[in-house]
């Protein structure tokens, strides 16, 4: 080395580093860290395997930093012109309390404590007049401590995966919570005092030992989302109509036998799956007209009623596994309906060679099967009933925009939709459009006009080569079907669409997902099936947090990677590919064997 180089290292500090480390084996926490948390406000400490929290901690923004005795002015070291602590994350610990001290970080806003041995919360909690985010899930905890009931600014709470058995009856005074998740624990009854928590929009209560939903929960004015899966409710009371903001109700895993009219809701998703339901009427149907999605497989419902047609928005129906022997042929004429599935019922007049088609064939075949107006009316000379025609007038009442807000221009073969209907969608405020089976070669222009309203776009079934990219203007779209067309790509300015749900591209000429659905962060439901796709990009669906069902079916996927499986999927449709690994005896065992299975491949 020359003697330029040596001169121009900085020579250690044996003294120092000696220092540093004797601080991080005595408390874990390097002074560094410390000192970046007073600058920025935010400390994270999550699996250090910390047994306590130092006490330097609680004292971060009281004490002086060891070592300022020798004042510095430089920006770096001014340790009085510090950050009040907001946010401190201590999860994946092994602390089994936390101090009454905590009562001196009162700027704190957020607080995650998950994944520790926590059997209490300290009393000074609710001291934290600031704290709007409180996780403390995956813990010990046989009760909510009364000190969270307290903190009146929480809007979020997670409390999943403890061990809570009741919840405290002044949980309705934290008026402001808009997110609360109580899931996975020991409960067998909630509070009817939840009437309180008029601002919660999202509600998940599944995984626990409920026999049913309070009266109160029909007050809950802003719920949006009620998860109430795998619990032993037995009936659910129709004061629930009155959420008319409630869009997802999820009761599947349930002893329901009975289902309510539930009229006044606005509800797109009703999962009902795996119950002892024995009837779906008319008169609940009436009342369910802006359903996306509606499934009551794993029941005993022994006939679907014709007016299952009045949900002309239906996008999937499940009725797997009950003990239907027939099926209305109308349903054939759904134009929206992408998602057919009816295996596990006796039906005399279906073949099963016909419901192995999936649903394009099936669908085709039941629109085959329905009578010429000769036919109905012949039959109603002869005393038939004539729920043809009052079927189709109700149908028709879908025109009136005023009402409904849903414009329907389905089945014209139309090559453009007239301007002035435009006009009046516009005028009216329509929030759905079905321009469903006619020619059109584009995407029309006028569809922006509604850009301020518009939660809904079906076009299927037309000759689309290409999507206009002025679509993104649609922010407000949730649900957007463009199955059943000539597309091989979508515009990447597709990718503000931020507040899209359910995304429909199946029977298309895909190759490849389109990258701008990886930017569709709030993506629940994505259909794909029947398209060239090669390949699954785990790395752009890990980005979609929120995906719960995934259709690849029918595609020429050549590998299945094993990082799929780490997804959080509610139903993942793999068959139809090229690939040998699952192999179909795996993938007939449904999604979660599936998604085990690949876990299992991961490679550490």
């Amino acid at each position: 080395m020359s003697k330029i180089q040596s001169k121009s290292r900085r020579p250690l500090n044996p003294k120092f580093r000696t220092k540093e480390a004797s601080e991080e084996r005595d408390t874990g926490i390097n002074s560094t860290i410390l000192n970046n948390a007073r600058k920025s406000g935010q400390l994270n400490l999550s699996g250090r395997n910390l047994e306590t929290v130092p006490s330097e901690i609680w004292h971060i923004n009281i004490n002086a930093p060891e070592g300022s005795e020798s004042l510095s002015f430089s920006v770096d070291e001014r340790w009085w012109d510090q950050t009040a602590l907001s946010k401190l994350i201590l999860a994946s610990n092994k602390l089994s309390a936390l101090s009454e001290d905590i009562k001196l970080l009162p700027a704190l806003s957020v607080l995650d404590v998950h994944d520790n041995k926590l059997t209490s919360l300290p009393d000074a909690l609710d001291e934290l007049v600031n704290l709007q985010k409180l996780n403390i899930s995956h813990n010990e905890l046989v009760e909510l401590p009364p000190s969270v009931c307290r903190c009146k600014s929480l809007l979020y709470l997670h409390a999943e995966h403890n061990k809570l058995t009741v919840l405290d009856e002044n949980i309705g005074n934290i008026y402001c919570l808009e997110d609360l998740d109580v899931s996975h624990n020991q409960l067998t009854c909630l509070p009817n005092t939840v009437n309180g928590l008029t601002r919660v929009s999202k509600f998940n209560c599944s995984h626990n030992r409920l026999k049913d939903l309070p009266l109160g929960i029909a007050s809950m004015n802003a719920l949006r989302m009620i998860e109430a899966t795998h619990n032993e409710i037995q009936s659910i009371p129709e004061e629930i109509g009155l959420l008319h903001h409630l869009e997802q109700l999820y009761l599947r895993h349930n002893q329901i036998k009975e289902l309510p009219v539930l009229q006044g809701t606005a509800l797109k998703e009703l999962h009902l799956g795996n119950n002892n339901i024995k009837e779906l009427s008319p008169k609940h149907l009436e009342h369910l007209l802006s359903l996306l999605v509606l499934d009551i497989r794993d029941n005993k419902l022994t006939e679907l009623p014709v007016e299952i047609t009045l949900l002309t928005r239906l996008h999937r129906l499940d009725l797997t596994n009950n003990d239907l022997s027939s099926i209305p042929y109308e349903v054939g004429d759904m134009a929206s309906l992408d998602s057919l599935q009816i295996e596990g019922n006796s039906l005399k007049s279906i073949r099963r060679d016909i419901i192995m088609r999936g649903t394009v064939g099936l669908l085709k075949y039941l629109r085959s099967r329905i009578q010429e107006p000769e036919a109905v009316q012949e039959s109603q000379d002869k005393g038939g009933f004539p729920w043809t025609e009052s079927v189709a007038e109700k149908r028709n009442s879908k025109h009136m925009l005023n009402t409904t807000h849903c414009l329907d221009y389905s089945n014209n073969s139309a090559t453009e939709v007239p301007e002035e209907v435009w006009w009046s969608a516009k005028e009216s405020q329509v929030i759905a459009v079905n321009l469903n089976k006619n020619c059109l070669q584009a995407i029309p222009d006028h569809i922006t006009s509604l850009s301020e309203t518009l939660n809904e776009l079906h076009i299927a079934g037309n000759k689309l080569t290409t999507v206009i990219a002025e679509l993104s203007i649609c922010s407000r779209l949730i649900v957007l079907d463009l199955s059943n067309n000539q597309l091989t790509g979508l515009p990447q300015e597709l990718e503000t669409l931020v507040g899209l749900r359910d995304l429909t591209l199946s029977y298309n000429r895909f190759s490849a997902l389109p990258a701008c659905v990886y930017r569709m962060k709030s993506l629940e439901n994505l259909l794909a099936s029947d398209n060239s796709i090669s390949s699954i990009d785990i790395d752009g669906l890990s980005c979609l947090q929120r995906l719960a069902v995934l259709d690849l079916q029918n595609n020429d996927i050549a590998a299945v990677p094993p990082e799929l499986g780490n997804m959080s999927l509610r139903a993942l449709q793999l068959g139809g590919n090229r690939f040998r690994v699952p192999r179909p005896n795996i993938i007939a065992k449904g999604t979660p064997a599936v998604l085990e299975y690949l876990r299992s491949r991961i490679t550490t």
